[in-house]
């Protein structure tokens, strides 16, 4: 086992700013890996550029891509860059994304070198574009891979394209998915699922647990006790189902007067029609943007349950509907992609069909919610469900120490010096 001096890691994905399931998995991780011995170091592509320390033995480096291409005119890089541009071109990637994952080669071995990394953890198949050019420069490198759905929902893959990622995931010395539907979405390129490894997810279900008291939140928006409080968790985006939220909040508060929605996720390309529905409704819609970690506990106990409705092919499995199944509170989601793994339908939630279109049937979709409003013993009933299965299940400290063994593991598969 490698001593403390050399347990550091480069962690490849977003970290929040801009919040997200990634972005928490990532976050999550970071104090049982401090915890352990780990120097992190987290690259995150981003608008603006930075580098920050929130917490001893954490270094985040933001780096905005567009800008990061200067490095084309580097005379250092040349040799680098024309190799993998020739390289990708050849592999069938477009020129757009041979660019990126040209200058993204650049950025990461750069920092590789600059902090003796032997340990690169990277979340989004995306990543594999410049594996095997990491691998050439970096011998003594353990690559590890977070795969999800991207891969369902990559159309039109040409054979060499197919091939290209398929060596590449190839080339990881190990490959992991948050659950068994996003393991196999690498069959789209050729490579057999039962060589990822699957771990859930974690959640903190001490931190998000039934005691947390939602009373403050209700209170400062005036929701009584006697109204429904139905809570929408995600990128305000329609891959997150947050459109059809919106096609249903009219017709629901047209039927009834004891309900009211909250939305909370990082903005995306649906901000201002939700702005536009909570504008009709200022007093039954509330809306939060990129709400710190630290307090969404408090908005899903101020929550009656969650809805979930992601479109078809997209969700692993759904980081908020496990924050809610832990926090006793149950879950409507799509019965689609890996969310039929989270809830069991008619046990911690309700499952509703996708439609042709991948959205969520609006007709079921409206009619489970009226169930759970009509039904308030029944919802408790799920809510105490859900939460033991969280337990059993969605554990943090059960995962993080698997995937803390893993990283170890690794480490010690490349024990020489430097690299």
């Amino acid at each position: 086992m490698p001593d403390k001096e050399t347990k550091k890691i480069l962690l490849v994905g977003p970290y929040p700013p801009p919040y997200g399931g990634i972005a928490s998995i990532i976050t999550n991780m970071l104090d049982p890996l401090v915890n352990n011995g780990y120097s992190v170091y987290i690259l995150s592509f981003n608008e603006r550029e930075e580098v920050i320390q929130p917490k001893k033995n954490v270094t985040i480096i933001r780096l905005n891509l567009k800008k990061q291409i200067k490095m084309f005119y580097q005379f250092k890089y040349w040799g680098l860059t024309i190799r993998s541009l020739i390289a990708g071109l050849q592999q069938g990637l477009s020129l757009k994304e041979t660019v990126k994952s040209v200058v993204s080669l650049i950025v990461t071995s750069r920092i590789i070198k600059e902090n003796d990394i032997r340990l690169i953890a990277a979340y989004h198949t995306e990543s594999v574009y410049y594996f095997k050019q990491i691998k050439k420069t970096f011998k003594n490198l353990a690559i590890y891979l977070t795969v999800f759905a991207e891969l369902y929902t990559s159309n039109n893959l040409s054979q060499r394209k197919k091939r290209f990622i398929r060596e590449s995931l190839s080339i990881c010395d190990k490959v992991l998915a948050t659950s068994y539907y996003c393991a196999g979405a690498v069959e789209q390129v050729g490579f057999n699922p039962k060589n990822v490894q699957v771990i859930y997810a974690g959640i903190d279900i001490k931190k998000y647990s039934p005691t947390v008291d939602g009373g403050n939140i209700r209170l400062a928006i005036n929701i009584p006790n006697n109204k429904k409080l139905i809570l929408f968790v995600g990128r305000f985006i329609r891959e997150m189902g947050l459109d059809m939220v919106l096609v249903v909040i009219p017709i629901l508060l047209r039927k009834r007067d004891d309900v009211v929605f909250m939305l909370i996720g990082a903005h995306g390309e649906l901000d201002l029609p939700a702005r536009e529905v909570q504008g009709k409704y200022p007093d039954k819609v509330f809306i939060y943007n990129d709400v710190n970690y630290s307090e969404l506990p408090g908005y899903y106990a101020a929550a009656d349950f969650l809805v979930a409705p992601s479109q078809d092919k997209r969700a692993c499995m759904g980081l908020a509907i496990k924050e809610a199944m832990a926090m006793g509170k149950p879950t409507i989601g799509s019965a689609t992609g890996g969310i039929p793994e989270a809830i069991v339908a008619g046990e911690t939630g309700l499952l509703v069909p996708v439609d042709n279109d991948l959205k969520i049937n609006k007709q079921k979709f409206i009619e489970a919610i009226e169930c759970l409003l009509n039904n308030p013993e029944l919802a408790e009933a799920m809510g105490k469900k859900a939460r033991e299965r969280a337990e059993r299940l969605f554990s943090d400290e059960v995962t993080y120490r698997i995937i803390t063994n893993t990283f170890n593991d690794l480490l010690a598969k490349y024990p020489g010096e430097g690299l």
